[in-house]
C-alpha cells in the first residue's frame, strides 16, 4: 500500500479525497496502483470518465472526505503514540526532534 500511496494521492486530487472509498472492489486495485498510468491522456480520459459519472461525484463528497480524515488522524494518532512508547522505553536518551517533525508531515 505504501508504493501505491502517489497514486492514490493523485486519484485524490483529481477526483476528491472520497476516491479511495468509492473506486470499488470489482475493479481490480492493480488497475488503480499499477496500470493506470500517473499522468498523460489515458489517465485524463479515465479521469473525465469517472467524472462523468457517480463515482465522481461520490468521490468529491463531503463525507467520504470526512471519513478519510478520521480514519488517517486515527491511524496518524496510533502511530505517534507506538512511535513514542517505542522511543522512549528503547531509547531514554534519545531526543526526538527530527522524529516528531516527521510525525507532523499531516
Amino acid at each position: 500500500m505504501v508504493e501505491a500511496g502517489s497514486r492514490y494521492k493523485n486519484l485524490e486530487k483529481s477526483l476528491g479525497k472520497g476516491a479511495i472509498f468509492v473506486l470499488g472492489c470489482k475493479t481490480s486495485e492493480t488497475i488503480w496502483t499499477r496500470t493506470l498510468p500517473k499522468k498523460g491522456q489515458i489517465f485524463e480520459g479515465v479521469i473525465k470518465h469517472l467524472k462523468s459519472n457517480e463515482i465522481g461525484r461520490l468521490a468529491g463528497d463531503a463525507k467520504f472526505a470526512r471519513l478519510r480524515e478520521t480514519l488517517i488522524g486515527d491511524r496518524m494518532a496510533f502511530f505517534r503514540r507506538t512511535m513514542h512508547e517505542y522511543t522512549s522505553t528503547t531509547f531514554p536518551d534519545l531526543y526526538l526532534t527530527e522524529a516528531d517533525s516527521f510525525m507532523n508531515w499531516q
